[in-house]
C-alpha cells in the first residue's frame, strides 16, 4: 500500500512477498545461510549478509504495530525488540541483471579474501506497518553497513535501485551516495 501510495506500485507489483510461493522458505534459508557466512566466513550465497535493524518495543507502541508484535523479539531479561526494515548486501557480487547492461560501468571483482573489494546493497526495506517505529531504519542499515563494509577493507558500495516512478529512488540513491562512501 505505501509503494503504491507514492506511485511505485510496479516496483514489486501488488502480491505481498509472503504470497508468493515458495518466499517464505527461501527467505530463512538465506538467513540461515547470512548467519552461517557471519559465523564462519563460508557461505554458498555469494556472500551473502543480511542485516536486520529492530526496535525496541514498548507495550505502548501496540497502537502503531498491531498484528505485528506477533515478531517480536525477547531478549532472556524479558525485552521486546520488533524488527523493522532488512537490507541484503553482497560482497565482491553483482546480480546476473546488472552484468547483462552492458552501459554500465562494472567493478572490478576482487576475490572474497582480498582486501579492497565492494559491498553491493541488493535490496533495502523499512517496513512501513509499524509507522513511527521504522524511523531511522534505513540510516540504522546504511550505517551498519558502513561499518562492515570498513571492518572487511571494503572500498566501495554500489547500490541497486529501481528506475520506475520518474527515477524518484535513483535521485534518492544518488542523494544519499556522499553518506555511503567508505572515506577514513
Amino acid at each position: 500500500p505505501l509503494l503504491a501510495s507514492i506511485g511505485s506500485h510496479e516496483q514489486w507489483g501488488s502480491t505481498p512477498f509472503s504470497q508468493r510461493g515458495d518466499f517464505p522458505q527461501e527467505t530463512l534459508k538465506e538467513l540461515d545461510q547470512s548467519e552461517e557466512y557471519r559465523l564462519t566466513g563460508k557461505s554458498n550465497m555469494d556472500g551473502l549478509r543480511i542485516f536486520i535493524v529492530e526496535r525496541k518495543y514498548h507495550h505502548d507502541d501496540k497502537e502503531h504495530t498491531g498484528s505485528l508484535s506477533s515478531h517480536l523479539r525477547v531478549t532472556s531479561d524479558g525485552q521486546c525488540f520488533l524488527p523493522v526494515g532488512f537490507a541484503y548486501v553482497r560482497e565482491n557480487w553483482i546480480p546476473n541483471y546488472v552484468k547483462s547492461q552492458h552501459h554500465l560501468p562494472m567493478p572490478i571483482i576482487h576475490s572474497s579474501t582480498e582486501i579492497g573489494g565492494f559491498l553491493y546493497l541488493e535490496v533495502m526495506v523499512t517496513d512501513s506497518r509499524v509507522g513511527r517505529l521504522c524511523r531511522g531504519a534505513g540510516a540504522a542499515l546504511i550505517r551498519g553497513m558502513r561499518e562492515y563494509g570498513q571492518g572487511r577493507g571494503m572500498k566501495a558500495l554500489w547500490v541497486d535501485g529501481w528506475a520506475g516512478n520518474e527515477r524518484k529512488l535513483i535521485r534518492f540513491v544518488l542523494f544519499l551516495s556522499s553518506l555511503l562512501l567508505f572515506r577514513d
